[in-house]
This record gives C-alpha cells, sequence and structure tokens, in this order.
C-alpha cells in the first residue's frame, strides 16, 4: 500500500505544471543545442592525380571491401549543367553482367597479361566495348566502355564500368582508375557512382580535366 501512494505521488508531480515547465525547458534548450551545431559537409570520395605523362587518374578513397558485388560506373557529363539530372546510371553490374559478358570481361582481364584485349557486344541498341589491359598499377584488369545516347537530352555519354574491382586496388580503401581515352578524352565535368547491384551507395560529381593532346 505504501508504495502504491509513492508512485501516485511521483506520476502527480510529473504531471504538474513545474514539472511541464521544466521537461519544456529541457526540449527547447536541446533544440537549441542542435541548432548551433554547425553543420558538416558529407566527406568527399573521389579526386584525380596525374601519372608521369600527365595523364590523369581517378581516384577512390572508400572501404569498397565492404561490399559485396560492388562496381563503379563513371560518366561524362553534358556541357549544358541543365542536363546533368538525367545522366543515370546502368547498374550494368547487376543487369548485364551475366553469360557471355561476364566471360568476356574475365577473358579480356585474363588476357590483357599479356597483350591488350577487346570484346565487344550490343545490348539495347548500345554498343559496349570491354578492354583489357595492364593498368596504371601494373595490373591485368578490364573496363567495359559505352557512348549512350540520352533522348531527353539529346546527347551522347561517355561510360566506364568497373565491374571487377580487385585489380584497381591499392588498398583496402584506395582505388585508381584509369578512365578510357575515347570517353573521357575531353575537360569537363564526371559522375561516378559506386552500386552494389542496383543500389546506389553514393555518388559524386567531379571536374575532369582530360588528357593531354
Amino acid at each position: 500500500m505504501r508504495w502504491s501512494i509513492v508512485a501516485i505521488l511521483l506520476l502527480a508531480a510529473a504531471a504538474s505544471p513545474v514539472a511541464a515547465q521544466h521537461t519544456s525547458r529541457d526540449v527547447a534548450e536541446g533544440f537549441s543545442s542542435l541548432a548551433r551545431a554547425p553543420l558538416r559537409s558529407p566527406r568527399s570520395h573521389v579526386t584525380t592525380i596525374h601519372d608521369v605523362s600527365g595523364s590523369p587518374i581517378l581516384m577512390i578513397d572508400y572501404p569498397w571491401t565492404m561490399h559485396a558485388r560492388a562496381s563503379i560506373e563513371v560518366a561524362a557529363l553534358p556541357a549544358d549543367p541543365s542536363g546533368a539530372s538525367e545522366v543515370r546510371p546502368l547498374f550494368f553490374f547487376k543487369k548485364l553482367f551475366s553469360d557471355v559478358r561476364k566471360v568476356a570481361v574475365f577473358e579480356c582481364q585474363d588476357a590483357s597479361a599479356e597483350v591488350l584485349t577487346t570484346a565487344s557486344f550490343v545490348e539495347g541498341g548500345t554498343e559496349f566495348e570491354v578492354v583489357g589491359q595492364r593498368n596504371s598499377l601494373g595490373n591485368p584488369s578490364a573496363v567495359v566502355t559505352s557512348h549512350t545516347q540520352i533522348e531527353a537530352i539529346s546527347a551522347v555519354v561517355g561510360r566506364a564500368v568497373f565491374c571487377l574491382l580487385d585489380p584497381w586496388a591499392v588498398d583496402r580503401r584506395l582505388l585508381q582508375l584509369d578512365l578510357p581515352v575515347e570517353q573521357f578524352a575531353k575537360p569537363g565535368k564526371i559522375r561516378i557512382w559506386f552500386l552494389r547491384d542496383d543500389v546506389v551507395l553514393w555518388s559524386e560529381d567531379l571536374p575532369w580535366p582530360g588528357y593531354p593532346q
């Protein structure tokens, strides 16, 4: 009986105007402190460096090994920035990386240990070329390239898809990607998507210097 009376008294105190006033003040002060907290800009995952010949290299700083079935897609953005929103990922790994196309990527990568190797196929009216060669890290590697037509903005966009990331890895966090010259020769802006299957984990736009003429 004694404990019931104590509980009733505590509840009554919590419901009193004084308690409500303190609660409201605490909440207000909490929101006030949040409002005063500085906003933190998201950390960039991408940058460019140059090799000894002056050619640009795309660097990705992200713990990529955490994700199974990860891939990276890169697209050259149109000169008119109003059309940039129409440039979206192909989701190549999820939709197209199977059967003969998957075999072509692995075969080109394996053969590139000895010689530059290419293979091509057409999908949905777009011609894709797989280019296998030793990359700037000295590893046999393969990249899938294409030019895709975007009807909404009447533009053709150069693309590169990196389905197999291990050959491009400096370590478990850093990736060093060589973008194909044909698709990324000119300076401008590029868009990078880091994908897990058909999920965009993050994307960034980056100024691209182009390749030396």
